[in-house]
């Protein structure tokens, strides 16, 4: 599906499974196989982000944008990532999401 992704928190991802999304935290540990790294959402949630078959991480730290689909675990199956840097602020990205909730008419997140 090309288009929107819903840009979601962690408390949100239960709502979207099976879905495309983007979620955005902090790069907490990444599996030192690279399969997998551990990312705290905006509204301080834990959520594990696993990579596809025959992919890995690279080195990353900071603050994280994720693309993926999220699983029935609430964890998220990475397509995309790419990092935000040190000065990224998660308390008002956080609010800017539960906005865009919110306000759907004026924030959409799926092509009708």
């Amino acid at each position: 599906m090309e288009g929107p992704r819903p840009r979601v928190n962690g408390s949100m991802l239960r709502n979207f499974v099976g879905s495309v999304v983007t979620l955005v935290g902090q790069v907490g540990q990444i599996d030192p196989n690279r399969r997998w790294m551990s990312v705290e959402t905006s509204d301080g949630m834990n959520v594990t982000a696993k990579m596809p078959e025959h992919e890995t991480i690279d080195q990353v730290q900071g603050v994280v944008e994720v693309l993926g689909r999220v699983l029935q675990d609430c964890n998220v199956e990475v397509q995309f990532y790419t990092t935000l840097g040190e000065d990224f602020d998660l308390q008002r990205y956080n609010e800017a999401v539960k906005l865009s909730s919110q306000y759907p008419k004026l924030f959409p997140q799926r092509l009708v």
